[in-house]
């Protein structure tokens, strides 16, 4: 049966690839079959354990969405803002807010007016694109 293996070569997002079938029994002997490429040393390790794995793609997508975006602030099921990418940073002003820490650990719609955040997170129904208007200016969210 065929086995996957990432392609650790790639920048960017690791890559999954199916891996080459076997050669069939019916094969003829001048065809070798393929294996896998070994992973290069310089290739980071994945975590064996399933909690150090989940944080490692956590922060992967943390990071994949700053690089993305304009700005992206995460709450929590309580309302609270629990981090802000520093894109987002330039918003606060804005917002009336010098320091991150002045925003961060309060409730989005303390902080963010007009936002539907809140809706979002009591329905648990996502809003894909929005236009949210207050004082540091008007965006498309997501």
């Amino acid at each position: 049966m065929p086995r996957d293996f990432a392609l650790w070569g790639k920048p960017g997002p690791r890559y999954i690839a199916p891996a080459m079938p076997a050669v069939p029994p019916e094969a003829p002997p001048d065809i070798l079959p393929v294996t896998p490429p070994e992973t290069p040393p310089h290739a980071p390790q994945l975590p064996a354990d399933a909690q150090a794995l989940l944080a490692l793609a956590g922060q992967s997508m943390f990071e994949a969405l700053s690089r993305e975006a304009m700005g992206v602030l995460v709450v929590d099921r309580q309302h609270r803002v629990v981090w802000i990418s520093e894109g987002y940073l330039r918003f606060l002003p804005g917002l009336g807010f010098t320091e991150p820490a002045q925003f961060v650990g309060r409730r989005v719609e303390d902080v963010v007016p007009n936002t539907l955040m809140a809706h979002v997170i009591e329905t648990g129904r996502p809003m894909l694109v929005d236009l949210l208007t207050n004082q540091a200016g008007s965006f498309l969210v997501s």
